[in-house]
């Protein structure tokens, strides 16, 4: 006979495939008559009844009465053990499938069959919606403890766990208070040898724990050791189940019909979507064109490395390289270790972008200094205009030093950034000396202009001539580079002290 013409019956403890093998071999009381290839039958006996007999032995093993007596007893049902049998003591309860499903195929409790495949995945395929009935994934074993780390490939052996940090994005690069916001997904994968899983499909996704069994296994436990203020959030965290290899050979004994999956197998993968607030230790000595250095320091503090290490660590960042300060380059994971504990650093570089600086500072400076320099060429009668100017021009570029402070963190060393502030005030503020020197310079001996009358007294003004006209010339020349000079020596002498 061919296979389309069999029956299995399974839930059994057979040790042959063919074993499990019935046909409908006539009717009794109008019901009909599975019989087996070794002795087993299956009949009605009246008002629903159906017994489950050993022919040989002369035994009726198990009993079972439908709910409803014109049924049959084809798919999942339950029976009263009369007989010890296999690992059934009399009065116990067990589920036999009888059906013409091969072993490729999934058994509803009807006893229709679908692909196995289909099994658990999130969509009724059967008629009555059995295949997503009692779709755990995990198998636990008697002796499971989720309190204590599993062992690695051997019995002895480090557990390694492999760490992969997604970062998502950059949501806010504070510089005064020396922190950045972003959003990461870690993503931990383990191998947990004391499981085995059931019906794993090939997208991950597909593979998602149950709550209950997620607080029944085992899981790393993580910290980040660099948290600013306390700021961590966790916004979602799930646990998977990773296919890794083939299912094992499906047990034609198996009433369910479920696929199972050694550890071997499969790996289990956490992961966990955080927002959280770091802080970095920014050195802003090169402000505007520095490049910061920030962390990310993650933890493995479900125990020591001599029982849970770090292993084939991996970063990846999705989100958009150039934010609206800075620049993200050069982002690299390494492991550590920290006081006998895994310790995972995810490094990446700022690079601040300088461009918006350079137009809203170093521009407006120059052209100050521009306005403070040129009042040297101002005519010496006009002393007032001269150091009005030169005194606006110092308030205004104090103001600016001002609002460019209070954009940046205090601290103890001084930045390039108030080196040129320093310069540009220094300059501005020798201008107004050599103003005041320049209009107290001796007179030259009967040197005395008169110039056309006040309009208003209508008196001639007087003016007295600077001795020689090379004196304002000399001055006009040697401003700039003795600033230029003092600035350099001031300079050099912070930067000895800073190093």
């Amino acid at each position: 006979m061919t296979s389309e013409n069999f029956f299995f019956v399974r839930g059994l403890c057979k040790s042959n495939q063919h074993q499990i093998r019935f046909i409908m071999d006539g009717y009794v009381n109008t019901r009909p008559y599975f019989r087996g290839y070794y002795g087993m039958a299956i009949y009605n006996v009246g008002e629903g009844t159906w017994v489950f007999k050993d022919t040989m032995a002369n035994l009726t093993l198990a009993t079972m009465t439908m709910e409803q007596p014109e049924e049959y007893p084809l798919g999942r049902t339950v029976w009263r053990v009369l007989e010890p049998f296999c690992d059934f003591a009399v009065e116990d309860e067990m589920s036999l499938g009888l059906s013409s499903c091969t072993i490729e195929e999934f058994m509803c409790s009807d006893g229709s069959c679908v692909p196995r495949n289909v099994r658990c995945n999130l969509r009724e395929d059967c008629v009555d919606g059995s295949d997503e009935n009692d779709c755990g994934i995990v198998l636990f074993t008697d002796r499971y403890a989720s309190h204590r780390p599993p062992p690695g490939r051997t019995f002895r052996e480090v557990l390694y766990i492999q760490p992969h940090v997604h970062l998502v994005r950059f949501s806010k690069i504070d510089d005064i208070n020396l922190a950045f916001y972003m959003e990461f997904e870690v993503h931990l994968t383990w191998t947990d040898r004391n499981l085995k899983f059931k019906n794993l499909k090939k997208e991950e996704d597909k593979n998602k724990l149950s709550a209950e069994e997620v607080a029944s296994i085992w899981t790393p436990e993580i910290e980040f050791l660099n948290v600013n203020d306390g700021l961590l959030k966790k916004l979602k965290s799930n646990v998977f189940v990773r296919q890794t290899g083939e299912a094992e050979p499906p047990d034609f004994n198996d009433v369910m019909m479920e696929t199972i999956y050694l550890p071997s197998s499969a790996s289990l993968v956490s992961k966990t979507f955080y927002s959280a607030s770091f802080s970095c230790n920014f050195y802003l000595f090169s402000y505007p064109f520095d490049t910061q250095v920030c962390s990310l320091l993650i933890e493995l503090d479900s125990a020591d490395t001599s029982v849970v290490n770090f292993i084939n660590d991996s970063v990846v960042y999705t989100g958009l390289l150039k934010l609206p300060k800075y620049d993200i380059t050069e982002i690299i994971s390494k492991l550590g270790e920290k006081s006998d504990y895994a310790i995972l650093e995810v490094k990446f570089a700022l690079e601040r972008r300088w461009s918006l600086l350079v137009l809203t500072i170093f521009i407006p400076t120059i052209l100050l200094l521009g306005i403070g320099y040129v009042t040297l060429f101002i005519r010496l009668a006009d002393f007032d205009v001269r150091t009005v100017m030169t005194l606006t021009t110092l308030l205004v570029l104090y103001t600016l030093f001002n609002q460019v402070s209070t954009n940046l963190p205090d601290t103890a060393y001084i930045k390039m950034i108030d080196m040129w502030f320093f310069f540009c005030i220094f300059l501005i503020f020798a201008v107004n000396i050599l103003h005041v020197l320049v209009e107290h310079l001796p007179s030259a001996d009967n040197n005395v202009i008169n110039i056309s009358p006040n309009s208003k007294s209508g008196r001639l003004l007087r003016l007295r001539k600077v001795t020689g006209p090379w004196t304002m010339r000399m001055v006009r020349i040697l401003a700039f580079p003795v600033a230029v000079f003092v600035f350099n020596v001031v300079f050099w002498m912070t930067i000895l002290a800073t190093a």
